[in-house]
């Protein structure tokens, strides 16, 4: 059963407790007000000084004060009632992001390591989102769906805190094979048009046919924007397993370099697609979805509803002010 009447702003409760604390400064004021008068003048010139409010008046003054308090507290908190549904349509496109996931994104040519720049890179990216589903793919040797098509940006942004090499069980990279997956368990053929990856890594490849891959995504009509992460000068793996030692292979130490050319060529497949060599610098992730991706036609995401609410806090303001006024008239200039 759905509630008829709500607070949007209950944590302002507290506001409830001036009430009592009003009342009490009222009431404190009163008997100073008295002590004074009583210092002052004899018993016989006192109410000639300070004309005597009545007890019942008095007491009408501090209930009404009680009241105004209330009132205006519950103004604060924002009721709201009277529910209506709306059609809610949401507009927007798919966005996969392809993240590199393989020990050469640990290289620290960007501080602190590629990987770690990609995450945080799509976490600065979620706020400027607007109704755009979005999942997530990460790969080395094979590829895992960490998150599916969604509109949750903070499920989205509560994985990614946890993506590492340790989610893909098989080592290298294969961005065709992570390419593949993409296109059989979360794009929609007959949504192509309303589809971009955003694929991250250093470009590392190990002769998984990622040109072809990307072209078969191309007759489809999927766009790819490439983002290339890593110095073309290369730089040393860290060893997970064995911190402040970097990896070797046959004695020698492991160097991983941005592979441009790999996934300029990808971008380039793709009509509509991008390569945007970030190298060693920033991701600039926002720039490419406002000047590339939202400039695309969008399609009718989501139709849901949602309850519409109408505002009722004018009344116990009114009536809070009014009352105010009130206990005013009553207590007028008298001072006990």
């Amino acid at each position: 059963m759905e509630a008829f009447f709500r607070f949007l702003r209950p944590d302002l409760a507290f506001l409830l407790f001036c009430v009592p604390l009003f009342v009490a400064l009222r009431v404190w004021a009163v008997r100073r007000s008295v002590r004074r008068i009583e210092t002052l003048a004899a018993i016989q010139t006192r109410w000639r000084i300070a004309p005597r409010m009545s007890p019942g008046r008095r007491f009408t003054a501090i209930l009404l004060l009680a009241m105004a308090t209330a009132m205006l507290a519950a103004a604060a908190m924002r009721p709201q009632g009277d529910p209506s549904r709306l059609e809610v349509m949401a507009k927007g496109r798919d966005v996969v992001f392809l993240v590199d996931v393989s020990r050469s994104m640990l290289a620290q040519d960007l501080r602190p390591s590629r990987l770690e720049r990609s995450i945080l890179a799509i976490k600065e990216l979620l706020p400027s989102l607007r109704g755009d589903r979005v999942a997530l793919v990460v790969f080395a040797g094979n590829a895992a769906l960490k998150c599916p098509l969604t509109l949750d940006y903070a499920f989205l942004r509560a994985i990614l805190d946890g993506v590492g090499p340790d989610d893909v069980s098989q080592g290298g990279t294969s961005v065709g094979d992570a390419l593949r997956i993409t296109a059989d368990r979360v794009l929609k053929v007959d949504e192509a048009a309303y589809q971009d990856i955003i694929l991250i890594s250093d470009g590392e490849d190990q002769e998984s046919f990622a040109l072809e891959a990307a072209k078969e995504l191309a007759v489809r009509g999927v766009r790819i924007h490439a983002v290339g992460v890593g110095s073309l000068e290369g730089a040393r793996i860290p060893d997970p397993d064995r911190p402040g030692t970097y990896l070797t292979y046959q004695g020698e130490t492991v160097h991983s370099a941005l592979n441009e050319s790999l996934l300029r060529s990808i971008a380039e497949v793709t009509p509509g697609g991008s390569y945007l060599p970030a190298r060693a610098g920033n991701l600039e992730l926002v720039s490419l979805y406002r000047d590339v991706i939202s400039q695309e036609e969008e399609r009718t995401m989501q139709t849901g509803m949602r309850l519409q609410w109408r505002e009722w806090f004018q009344a116990p303001l009114l009536l809070g002010m009014l009352l105010l006024a009130g206990e005013a008239l009553v207590r007028g200039t008298w001072n006990v």
